[in-house]
């Protein structure tokens, strides 16, 4: 399958290229792996990240995003895997905000795709348990209503970027 890229996604293409290029490397991922008590991402480039509109580059443009799709994200995500870089694009610029517009209520999207937009909340979806052999429809945990509260009852495995996350969606 062969991808026309229009003048806009071809420029973001191009600067994505740059930026990784530049901000990537073997060596940056071994030495962020070598430091076991780091998170394993470098809260200095999120930041940079953030502010040239990556973190919210599928949120609309009402919540603080650049409203782009899909394929200017695989853009994204293809220069980032291209270059080594472990920050957490794929669950907190792609899948939190995508579940948040897909379930989320108003005032969940209006809480949380500003902060995901700007980089200040890194998001993370936890949906995978230890029994459902990786089937995302065969869930066990539960959510109950607690007056204003939800109570959840369950385990989950394999959360991608649980471990800088703020903000997780965890299926139920």
């Amino acid at each position: 399958m062969t991808f026309v890229l229009d003048d806009q996604q071809q420029m973001l293409q191009e600067t994505f290229e740059r930026f990784f290029r530049e901000k990537g490397s073997i060596e940056r991922l071994r030495q962020l792996r070598e430091h076991r008590d780091q998170p394993g991402c470098d809260p200095e480039l999120w930041r940079e990240m953030a502010e040239l509109g990556f973190c919210g580059l599928m949120i609309d443009e009402a919540h603080g995003g650049l409203g782009m799709g899909l394929r200017e994200m695989a853009l994204l995500l293809q220069h980032a895997g291209q270059w080594l870089m472990p920050e957490p694009l794929l669950s907190s610029a792609l899948l939190a905000p995508s579940l948040l517009r897909l379930a989320g209520d108003s005032a969940q999207q209006d809480r949380w795709l500003p902060e995901l937009a700007a980089g200040t909340t890194i998001g993370a979806v936890a949906w995978s348990e230890p029994t459902t052999r990786l089937d995302p429809l065969d869930q066990r945990t539960t959510a109950t209503a607690a007056g204003n509260d939800w109570v959840l009852n369950g385990e989950k495995q394999f959360v991608l970027d649980g471990n800088v996350a703020s903000l997780l969606i965890v299926s139920a």
